[in-house]
């Protein structure tokens, strides 16, 4: 449960920070839309190389497809919970995902998460706002100024407040989606 202090914070920090309106303040965790194909069938075969979405995307040389370049949300996973010194058990727990989606999310390179759980992830590896915005973007994903719900998770990052119960409270409170999705 949230104290008042913080309440008063988090209240002030959602007046400052919060640029939408009630048309943009939806919860959206849908996944990003799958563009890569139609975007490789829509350039003409020539090399190419440019920026999507904040990703850097090569042309392959063998056919016409286009592949990311630099780490995948998977690869920046595993670096960053290498990096933490924990074990990887110790953070999925945390970040109450399932072992099994853990072990898809390990084996599997291209993996792709919901937002809930990357933000689940940056909770439990406790990051700062920057790399958690760096992660999400690994996955397609953005914590926008223009949903509350973001604003309000933004907030919680920024003064380290790493409770996923506490920040479901406070979601559920303002009336937003709790994280529960954890695929």
């Amino acid at each position: 449960m949230i104290d008042n202090e913080f309440k008063k914070l988090l209240d002030e920090y959602i007046a400052e920070h919060f640029t939408g309106d009630e048309s943009t303040d939806k919860d959206d965790n849908s996944p990003p839309p799958r563009i890569l194909g139609a975007l490789a069938c829509a350039v003409p075969p020539i090399a190419f190389s440019g920026i999507l979405g904040g990703l850097i995307f090569n042309k392959r040389e063998d056919d016409s497809q286009f592949e990311p370049v630099g780490e995948t949300f998977s690869e920046m996973l595993m670096r960053l919970i290498k990096e933490s010194g924990k074990k990887p058990s110790e953070i999925y727990n945390h970040a109450e995902v399932d072992r099994q989606i853990f072990s898809r999310i390990k084996q599997n390179r291209d993996y792709q998460p919901s937002k809930d759980t990357v933000i689940s992830f940056a909770f439990a590896l406790k990051l700062d706002l920057p790399t958690t915005k760096k992660l999400l973007e690994t996955a397609g994903y953005a914590l926008s100024t223009a949903v509350r719900r973001d604003v309000i998770i933004s907030c919680f990052i920024e003064h380290k407040r790493f409770n996923l119960m506490e920040l479901n409270e406070t979601l559920f409170k303002y009336g937003k989606s709790v994280l529960l999705k954890r695929k």
